[in-house]
């Protein structure tokens, strides 16, 4: 009803403590008429607790049965259900019922406030407030604690390890959820506990997969056997992060489009948005980058409409990623400006990091090698600090690479070779096809070109198996590297042929250029020749890479490009 709770006597049914009634407040703030809608059985439990419900003085009170209830119940709200739009004014309304409360100093008001404070806490994180949220949701345990009041006890810790978790403090999320659990599960509580396991699941994701299965396996467990279907909905949807992460595509895209259908079913706008915008990481692994942007422009008006700025940010970021794969580093550039005060907005260090990262890469390909590390060092401070073990080996992995690019072989190798039992323990086929072509990049400017085939031929089949086109590509370009430096200049032109087709394919300008070019120098004919340094010039042109296309001109610069 949005008032504090009130009740005769200390035997107060669920139903008078989810309804929340303050029946000496009602007049002043309810100019109207009050409707209260309810099955049968709810009245009956209210009329236990609060006999005068029928015949309060200040109002005109009528009370009649209405249709039965539907088969199946509502589900209560989850800790990840969108924030409310209006939370700022939320939170206004409560602190002013909460003042209230305080001033009134009857029998129950510390009870009463503990209440409200519990309340005022979720719209405090749904309004990222999350200092004031900690401050009254930690007054409200020590109030249920001293009162005995265990069922709420452990709402109040659940939703402070759930503050933690938005503001990336993992151990204490974790301490809180672990602290909740056996409340819930000796009140009964199945919903409860079930959001404790998946929140418990949700703090492994980035650095233990199975273990992360396991909590969403037995959480769906729990969620179905009460009807929580928003609940069961998140699980599916994180076992499809974890398929998509593992890159079994096929099983990440049932369990996003069955996700996708239980958020239709129960109206769920934010996680339907979701799983559009996953569908959309899936498009984009294949390097599908038409279909990745629908999916991302069709979930950011669901975002916009729920007010949920967490997933507006990780739109935007993911534009940019589509742009940066593209090499267009102003678009990318501005995708993640307009992301990164989002994420900060919402206290998303993972958000952060991310971004942070790609400003790196985009650095790294322009050769602005300190700014590139300045960036990757800042950016794996913050996945250490949000428990990303993918994120840092990203991190990682990228500072092997702007070691490889100032020819510091030694250092590269080492951070390979860091970076790769990173990505294997959290399975990242990707990010180990990445670390593998890396490690055969080094060999082959060492020009130890039989260490270097068997490298790309390692990472082949890797980058096959995620469909990333790109990785696959570059694989074919440097084993026509390698052959052209044996004089095999036919194996060269025709794997060079090949790599152009696989770059045309996903449309990336910077790779297409590179290719044209090598092509250019391999070319039969002078017409041929300009052939291609025209297409290098067009692809270059088109994200207005200047310092490419001076290379077409200056004999000084080296064939070289920048690892991808």
């Amino acid at each position: 009803m949005g008032l504090e709770q009130h009740a005769i006597g200390d035997n107060v049914s669920p139903a008078l403590a989810g309804f929340n009634f303050a029946r000496d407040l009602l007049p002043g703030l309810i100019p109207g008429p009050l409707v209260i809608l309810g099955f049968g059985e709810v009245f009956t439990a209210l009329s236990a607790s609060a006999p005068d419900l029928t015949s309060w003085r200040t109002f005109e009170i009528s009370v009649r049965a209405e249709e039965e209830p539907a088969s199946e119940p509502p589900a209560r709200m989850m800790a990840y259900e969108p924030p409310d739009p209006d939370a700022a004014a939320e939170v206004e309304r409560l602190s002013g019922i909460l003042q209230g409360v305080l001033e009134r100093r009857t029998g129950h008001s510390e009870l009463e406030a503990a209440r409200l404070r519990l309340r005022l806490g979720q719209a405090l994180v749904g309004a990222y407030r999350y200092a004031e949220a900690e401050e009254e949701l930690s007054r409200a345990v020590e109030v249920f604690e001293a009162e005995g009041r265990e069922g709420e006890q452990a709402k109040a810790l659940f939703w402070l390890g759930h503050n933690a978790a938005s503001r990336s403090e993992h151990d204490t999320a974790r301490a809180r959820y672990e602290e909740a659990l056996p409340l819930f599960r000796k009140v009964g509580d199945v919903l409860g506990e079930a959001d404790c396991i998946k929140g418990l699941g949700d703090l492994t994701l980035g650095s233990d997969h199975d273990a992360a299965r396991a909590r969403y396996e037995e959480a769906r467990t729990l969620y179905r056997k009460v009807g929580g279907i928003p609940g069961e909905a998140n699980c599916i949807q994180r076992l499809g992060d974890i398929a998509l992460r593992r890159a079994d595509h096929a099983t990440a895209r049932a369990r996003y489009e069955d996700a996708r259908t239980l958020y239709q079913k129960v109206g769920q706008a934010r996680g339907e948005a979701n799983c559009i915008r996953k569908l959309g990481d899936l498009a984009r692994g294949r390097s599908d980058h038409a279909t990745a942007r629908a999916r991302y422009e069709e979930a950011l008006p669901l975002y916009r409409k729920v007010g949920y700025i967490l997933g507006e940010a990780n739109c935007f970021k993911s534009l940019g990623d589509i742009a940066l794969d593209r090499s267009d580093h102003a678009t990318a550039l501005a995708r993640y400006e307009e992301a990164l005060p989002l994420f900060r907005t919402v206290g998303s260090v993972l958000g952060e990091a991310h971004c942070i990262r790609r400003h790196g890469d985009i650095a790294l390909e322009r050769s602005e090698y300190p700014t590139a590390r300045a960036h990757y060092e800042a950016a794996r401070a913050l996945f250490r600090k949000g428990d990303d073990l993918l994120g840092e080996a990203n991190c990682i992995k990228g500072l092997g690479d702007l070691a490889l690019e100032r020819s510091d072989h030694d250092t590269a190798r080492a951070r390979y070779e860091e970076a790769l039992p990173l990505f294997r323990k959290v399975g990242d086929v990707l990010g180990e096809a990445n670390c593998i072509q890396g490690l055969g990049d080094i060999t082959l400017r060492r020009s130890d070109h039989d260490t270097a085939r068997a490298r790309y031929e390692e990472a082949l089949p890797l980058y096959r198996k995620v469909g990333d086109v790109l990785g696959e590509a570059n694989c074919i370009r440097n084993l026509g590297e390698i052959a052209l430096a044996h004089g095999e200049k036919d194996t060269a032109r025709a794997q060079f042929e090949q790599a152009l087709r696989l770059y045309q394919r996903i449309a990336e300008p910077s790779s297409i250029g590179w290719t044209h070019k090598r092509l250019a120098d391999l070319a039969p004919t002078d017409a041929l020749r300009q052939h291609h340094l025209d297409a290098a010039r067009a692809a270059w042109s088109s994200i207005g890479r200047n310092d490419l296309l001076a290379k077409l001109d200056d004999p000084a610069h080296p064939d070289e490009e920048a690892t991808e």
